[in-house]
């Protein structure tokens, strides 16, 4: 179609429609198995519930696969063709793909092997509904999450972890650690005490900071099980960023020489 005489946004409104409609007639030519495992993806609730249905869609679309006899050159490993696109290896050496592995990859686009054309229609369909759907409910979560953190803020205690960053809460960015606890963290404070830090309160966040002519180190206790350190080579920069010279942790449980340990990680920087 010539969408020349139509203005630029009909012109982007109507490749969208001409999309979405090539993207259903592709889905039409599905067997009809995957037509209603396609369909499912109504049934999402979640955004994690999307991800389950696309791995789903890939395990329905293998078991749909017919194995090619020997006279086809399936023999060891089992070999089959698409069964959404009829393609196979693009390699003259083979026919099909191994199943279940090569399949897989065809049909996820995974490695050097060139997507499932179909496959890849209907899987992009179906997260434009996803994104329709679950984009306004998690951005109204981010939003109230934001909210959330700027009332903590304003009343707990904060920690600054860094020389340049904003302070944290104790439980913030910590990716998988769990906070410690009112205990663990004055334990935390008196091994940082033995190592030479100073506590102090800076803009109403505490830091816990050693300081040297040729450096700074700035720690953070937060996370259970380890204290990170990152430290920071002097003169510190005044035009950009400052960034770590070096990155490292004392685990909880090293009782022995623990001060020869932190020198000994400290002296590269």
């Amino acid at each position: 179609m010539n969408y020349a005489h139509f203005s630029y946004d009909d012109q982007i409104r109507r490749l969208q429609d001409d999309l979405y409609s090539a993207r259903t007639t592709i889905i039409s030519l599905m067997p009809q198995a995957m037509q209603d495992a396609f369909r499912s993806h109504y049934s999402c609730e979640t955004r994690q519930q999307s991800y389950t249905w696309e791995r789903e869609l890939v395990r329905k679309a293998i078991e749909l696969a017919v194995p090619l006899p020997e006279s086809q050159g399936s023999y060891l490993p089992t070999r089959a063709f698409c069964p959404l696109c009829g393609e196979g290896s693009s390699s003259p050496y083979a026919t099909g793909f191994t199943l279940p592995e090569g399949l897989s990859r065809h049909l996820e686009g995974h490695g050097n092997v060139g997507r499932c054309s179909v496959m890849e229609a209907a899987i992009e369909l179906a997260r434009d509904y996803f994104h329709r759907t679950f984009s306004p409910i998690e951005a109204a979560e981010r939003e109230l999450l934001r909210k959330e953190l700027e009332q903590r803020r304003r009343v707990e205690v904060l920690y600054r972890t860094d020389i340049s960053s904003d302070p944290l809460l104790l439980d913030e960015s910590l990716y998988g650690t769990a906070p410690r606890t009112d205990q663990q963290l004055a334990w935390a404070e008196q091994r940082l005490t033995e190592l030479g830090f100073q506590m102090s309160v800076a803009d109403s966040a505490k830091q816990y900071t050693l300081e040297r002519p040729e450096l700074i180190v700035y720690a953070d206790p937060r996370g259970s099980g380890e204290i990170t350190f990152r430290v920071y080579r002097k003169p510190l920069p005044k035009r950009k960023r400052p960034m770590p010279a070096q990155v490292f942790s004392l685990k909880d449980n090293w009782k022995n020489d623990l001060k020869g340990k932190f020198e000994a990680r400290l002296g590269p920087a």
